[in-house]
């Protein structure tokens, strides 16, 4: 007999059963002598439903996991183990599950144990059932083989529709908790893996963790239901398993960041996992884009997992494809343990490059870097960073443009590299537009605008100071300088013609305390800040936080000396900022473009200390000074003279040194302590060649401070007024000039030529009588309430010969 014969095959499950009722009251010889019953079946759900009627006809369920103790879940059971159990079945039977252990026995031992029980008699008359689950290929091979077939009891096959299941085994990750779904399963010891065929229909996919099952799957040879994949590592179990799939492949080096995002994959959200948005959730971030990821990478406090996460995250943003060099520079730097090595490559990675490779990459690094100023400025180490100084000085001696080209304004020696070009070629709109696209902070300092109150006697200090900023950028004692200080520091009287022109700081801010709308609730005090920074300031303002707006300023005056001491603010609630006085006294002394940039950079940190101080508020501050510096008087050779004088020379008490009369100097006695000081009067020191910024003469630069009022209060915007003439034409006999001011102020001046009116107010109407009108067309300003001018213009008329014989009817 072959085995084709000996195996019976039913076309229908109703076949299978009823061959079993028959086989029950049997009086074949061999059917009663051998009751052990072989099922070959292809599916599980066919398996249960079969379980499930042999329980009904009173079949006892013989579970192997009973064999296990339940404090060793995970041990081997034996041939020996599992005969013993058969044995010992004293009625009718059905072992569950049996395929799903003997599987993974040896062939040998597997032909032994089959040898043996197909033909047991231990089971005095009642039927053991034992199905084989997706084992035909190898069972059919064993009877082929087996030489006393002819002689065994009955053997049945009802293949249904077939079933296929993937087993991934595993030798680690036993402590991932992944949940049981309709696709998806995880058992971990040989008890889960025994009670889980008889439970339940298998999912598609199984990942197995018993050890005696993963040691002994090399017996499980290929069948008709179960594929067995042995999972090595997390990528496996991931990709394979989990059905995830990442946007990179797996690499042995990388083995234990893959077992930290397998620990990190939420069990709940497998299904919908989506790398790009995992990376995301870990970090908190509803977006994160390539400058965002940067950003994330450069924290110290990330672990190198993290930034293994960030780098495939970057290397998967679609921003990336339209980044070639922020490519290059992520491909060629795997090094996840610090934040320093990206950033360092981004940096000095274009000075390897050449021709059009370099024109392509440095528009990007200069973006890159621009925008990231910050973690560069703390992520790439001073040697790094003098290298690519080397560099670009290399460059420059070529080509200037093209070495100040690949500045990008982030690291210190740039800044005074690109106003050094700038001084040295300010005909080169090329460096003009370098520093507008990569230091605006100079180009808002190097820009020229007036104050909001100004007179016309104080205009030529707005020029001068406009001409000293020119000078200080160059380093150079210009004309425009030396030409102005001749005229408006000639003498003494000269010197004070001009001076007290100007509001002193203090007696202004007392007179704006008593405006309602504009007094401050705070003041800042910037020691040092000449009337230079008062662009710079106005500009910051607008930029950094447009809620905040100047909404007064001014030029005032320091007394004299201009010293700090004698025009200090020490009031109680005065926060105070010496940044800037003690860069101008720096013992380093002053360096070329150098010194100028840390004064802007610092002002910058001033200015957004006091936006986040009053962030949320709504405010009313003042930003003074208490005087001013200079750079020029390095310039201009010295007196020295002998004495204990103060700040190189700028001033001394009266008392401390004996100097007869000079040009250079003047006597004042101070309004502060009352006592006299010989005064420089220009650039030229009265001791040593000062190697430093110094204050306490009497240059503009040094006396003439910015005053600022910032508010984000409504009622402290300046108000938008509009006049509107009742005559433009008005004859010079009356000269009455006559306007509506709309909205009304309270008071309003009149100035013509160099010649100021009080107008008076009857209803909505201002009016003035004017004694200096010439005949014509006369330019007018209305001043309300203080506020900017309104210029416009009105004709004034005589009366001729004829004129006047007409009236009296001559």
């Amino acid at each position: 007999m072959d085995v084709t014969e000996k195996i019976i095959k039913f076309e229908s499950y109703e076949a299978l059963i009823d061959a079993i009722a028959k086989d029950i009251s049997s009086k074949d010889f061999l059917a009663q002598r051998y009751g052990v019953r072989f099922i070959m079946l292809n599916n599980f759900e066919t398996y249960q439903t079969l379980a499930k009627y042999l329980q009904e006809e009173g079949v006892e369920l013989i579970g192997l996991e009973s064999i296990l103790s339940s404090d060793d879940p995970d041990v081997w059971i034996t041939t020996d183990m599992l005969k013993q159990k058969i044995s010992s079945c004293d009625k009718p039977s059905l072992i569950t599950p049996f395929s799903e252990l003997v599987r993974f026995y040896p062939e040998e031992q597997f032909r032994g144990f089959f040898s043996e029980i197909i033909l047991s008699e231990a089971c005095k008359g009642n039927r053991i059932y034992i199905p084989i689950i997706g084992l035909q290929n190898r069972f059919t091979d064993f009877l082929s083989h087996f030489g006393r077939l002819q002689e065994s009891a009955p053997i049945w096959q009802y293949l249904s529709e077939p079933q296929s299941v993937e087993v991934y085994l595993v030798k680690k990750y036993k402590q991932l908790n992944i949940p049981t779904t309709t696709r998806r399963c995880n058992l971990s010891n040989l008890r889960e893996w025994l009670r889980f065929w008889k439970d339940q229909a298998p999912q598609e996919k199984i990942i197995c963790s018993s050890l005696p099952i993963t040691v002994n799957s090399a017996h499980a040879k290929p069948d008709n239901i179960f594929k067995f994949t042995p999972v090595d590592n997390a990528g496996d179990y991931i990709e394979k398993f989990l059905d995830i799939t990442l946007p990179f492949d797996y690499l042995n080096e990388d083995s234990k960041y893959w077992d930290s995002l397998l620990s990190d994959i939420v069990p709940d959200h497998i299904n919908a996992f989506e790398f790009r948005c995992f990376v995301r959730s870990k970090f908190n971030k509803v977006h994160m884009g390539v400058f965002e990821t940067l950003e994330e990478w450069g924290k110290f406090s990330l672990t190198s997992y993290d930034r293994w996460l960030l780098w495939h995250y970057l290397l998967a943003c679609p921003e990336l494809t339209n980044m070639p060099y922020l490519s290059l520079c992520i491909e060629e730097c795997k090094d996840f343990e610090s934040p320093y090595k990206l950033f360092i490559t981004i940096s000095e990675r274009l000075f390897y490059c050449e021709g059009l490779e370099l024109n392509t990459y440095k528009e990007e690094r200069l973006e890159l870097m621009s925008r990231l100023s910050k973690s560069f400025q703390n992520l790439v180490p001073q040697s790094n960073q003098s290298w690519i100084h080397n560099q670009i000085l290399d460059i420059a001696k070529t080509s200037t443009e093209n070495a100040i080209d690949l500045c990008t304004g982030t690291f210190e020696f740039e800044k005074p590299l690109i106003l050094g070009a700038y001084a040295i070629h300010p005909e080169n709109n090329f460096f003009l537009r370098k520093i507008a696209s990569i230091y605006p902070d100079a180009i808002r300092y190097m820009e020229d605008s007036m104050p909001t109150k100004i007179s016309e006697n104080q205009l030529w200090a707005y020029k001068y100071i406009c001409e000293y900023k020119k000078a200080k950028l160059s380093d150079q004692y210009t004309d425009g300088v030396r030409d102005i200080i001749l005229d408006k520091n000639a003498s003494s009287d000269a010197f004070f013609t001009w001076y007290y022109t100007f509001h002193n700081t203090k007696d202004r801010l007392i007179e704006i305390n008593n405006k309602k709308a504009l007094a401050p609730e705070k003041l800042y005090w910037f020691d040092g800040l000449g009337v230079e920074y008062l662009t710079l300031i106005v500009k910051l303002f607008e930029s950094l936080d447009p809620s905040l707006r100047v909404v007064y300023s001014e030029i005032t005056r320091s007394n004299i000396p201009s010293s700090t001491t004698l025009n200090g603010f020490y009031e109680d609630g005065v926060t105070k900022f010496d940044g800037i006085d003690k860069i101008g006294h720096d013992a380093g002394g002053y360096k070329q473009y150098s010194t100028l940039v840390r004064e802007i950079d610092m002002i910058r940190d001033y200015v957004e200390r006091i936006i986040a101080d009053n962030q949320g508020k709504l405010t009313t501050f003042a930003i003074v000074s208490d005087h001013g510096m200079s750079s020029l008087s390095r310039k201009v050779e010295s007196r020295k003279l002998q004495g204990k004088y103060e700040h190189e020379g700028r001033y001394i008490r009266s008392d401390e040194g004996k100097i007869g009369n000079d040009d250079f100097f003047f006597e004042h006695t101070n309004e502060t302590d009352g006592k006299k000081y010989r005064i420089a009067l220009r650039h030229t020191s009265l001791s040593t060649l000062p190697t430093h910024e110094v204050h306490g003469g009497a240059t503009p630069e040094e006396v003439l401070v910015p005053f600022i009022i910032v508010s984000n209060k409504q009622s402290a915007m300046p108000i938008s007024y509009s006049i509107k003439l009742k005559e433009n034409k008005i004859a010079l006999s009356d000269a009455e000039v006559v306007v509506t001011i709309m909205p009304q102020p309270e008071k309003a001046i009149l100035k013509l030529g160099d010649k100021n009116y009080e107008m008076k107010r009857s209803g909505t109407k201002w009016s003035v009588k004017v004694d200096n009108a010439i005949e014509g067309k006369n330019q007018i300003m209305i001043i309300p309430d203080e506020q900017q001018p309104i210029i416009t213009e009105i004709e004034f008329y005589g009366m001729g010969v004829g004129d006047i014989n007409d009236e009296f009817d001559l």
